[in-house]
C-alpha cells in the first residue's frame, strides 16, 4: 500500500462549491430566485444546479443529489425556510462547513501528512507487517488443534483491534 497515494486521492476539490458561492456573493442580501440557479449553471454548465425547497428548508443542489439519495452531487443549505429566501453568504458558509472550512481543515491535515514522507513510509511498512502477521495468524488458526476455539480466538483478536 502507498499511504501517500491514498492520502493524495482523498484531497477534496474546492469545486463546484467555490464557484457557486462566487456567483451567489454577487447577490448577497437579495431574494433567491431560479435565475440564480441559471447563473450558476451558466458558470458551470455541466453542474445541473437547481433550487430545492422541501421540509421547510431551501437548498441549492447539483449533480443528481436528490434523485440519487445524496450519493452523488451535493447540496448547499440556503435557509431554514422555503419562502422569501434571501441569499446570505455568511449563513451559507456557517451552515455548510463540510463544503468550506471543514474541507479546508481536512485538506490541510492531508497536506501535512503528504509533507512527511518518512512517516508515510513508516505507515506503509507497518501496514505491510500487519498484513503479514494477519496472514500468519490465519494460517496458524487453521491447525485442527484450534477447531473448537477458532471463531472465539478470531473474535478476541478483532475486539483487541477495536478503538
Amino acid at each position: 500500500m502507498n499511504t501517500a497515494s491514498l492520502v493524495r486521492s482523498r484531497l477534496e476539490s474546492n469545486e463546484p462549491q467555490d464557484t457557486i458561492l462566487e456567483v451567489l456573493r454577487k447577490y448577497d442580501g437579495k431574494r433567491l430566485t431560479t435565475r440564480h440557479a441559471e447563473k450558476i449553471n451558466q458558470a458551470i454548465p455541466a453542474l445541473d444546479c437547481r433550487i430545492s425547497k422541501r421540509y421547510g428548508m431551501t437548498a441549492i443542489e447539483w449533480g443528481n443529489y436528490w434523485s440519487s439519495g445524496g450519493t452523488t452531487g451535493g447540496s448547499l443549505h440556503m435557509a431554514h425556510c422555503d419562502i422569501n429566501v434571501v441569499i446570505d453568504v455568511a449563513f451559507i458558509l456557517e451552515k455548510n462547513k463540510a463544503y468550506f472550512s471543514a474541507k479546508d481543515t481536512r485538506n490541510e491535515t492531508r497536506q501535512k501528512a503528504l509533507a512527511d514522507p518518512v512517516t508515510c513510509a513508516a505507515v506503509d511498512a507497518a501496514i505491510q507487517r500487519y498484513q503479514e502477521a494477519k496472514g500468519v495468524m490465519e494460517t496458524l488458526l487453521l491447525n485442527p488443534a484450534f477447531d473448537a476455539d477458532r471463531s472465539f480466538i478470531e473474535k478476541e483478536i478483532e475486539s483487541e483491534n477495536e478503538y
